[in-house]
């Protein structure tokens, strides 16, 4: 993951403008008690989101969580990917979890039915050694009892956030972001990283 400058969090309550005039939130305050953030590739970002924020309030309608995407042409540094955070009880944001993957893999099949299945879950810095384990035996672990293959992104100058890339069948996937989501809710700051914007130029590459 590439960045041009130090990756800084923007706190922001803002509206982004939708299709026939419609208003979202885009940084809306988000209460929990649990937090997911998830980054969803640009071209896939519409198919999520449908059509004044139709799909969304879908999702939200099914899980009773709160889901919110960063507005358009706001990148996770060093990527092309929009970020989707949801909040609520565990059950709920599983339920968001499942929901995005489920989505995401139709829109990858229009364009590539033999790609693997792959998430990315934003994850506080301070969660990776739960993640990872003494000598690495937490995630080796979650690898073995999924059976999908998971990499965590370097550490970058300035950000406090990590990427856990998860790739496999569709419902190992599914297995293992379940299982990381829930090992993070144990970190005490989860909570402060529920931001969508970055005051950082991105590049566009993403290395683990």
């Amino acid at each position: 993951m590439d960045l041009v400058s130090p990756a800084v969090a923007v706190a922001e309550t803002g509206m982004e403008t939708q299709g026939e005039g419609k208003k979202r939130r885009v940084g809306a305050v988000l209460n929990g008690p649990c937090f997911l953030k998830i980054l969803v590739a640009n071209q896939y970002a519409g198919q999520l989101i449908g059509k004044a924020g139709q799909v969304v309030a879908e999702i939200e309608g099914q899980t009773g969580a709160t889901l919110r995407l960063s507005p358009t042409n706001s990148f996770f540094p060093g990527t092309m990917d929009r970020i989707a955070v949801a909040s609520g009880e565990m059950e709920q944001i599983n339920g968001v979890f499942r929901l995005i993957m489920e989505k995401l893999r139709s829109a990858q099949e229009e364009d590539n039915p033999a790609a693997t299945s792959s998430a990315q879950i934003v994850v506080p810095k301070s969660s990776v050694s739960r993640i990872i384990g003494k000598g690495g035996a937490q995630i080796r672990e979650l690898q073995q009892q999924t059976q999908a293959h998971m990499r965590i992104s370097n550490r970058e100058e300035g950000l406090t956030e990590r990427v856990v890339q998860i790739s496999g069948d569709k419902e190992k996937v599914i297995d293992a972001g379940l299982k990381v989501i829930a090992v993070i809710q144990e970190d005490e700051n989860l909570a402060t990283h529920t931001h969508l914007r970055y005051s950082v130029a991105t590049s566009g590459a993403y290395g683990a």
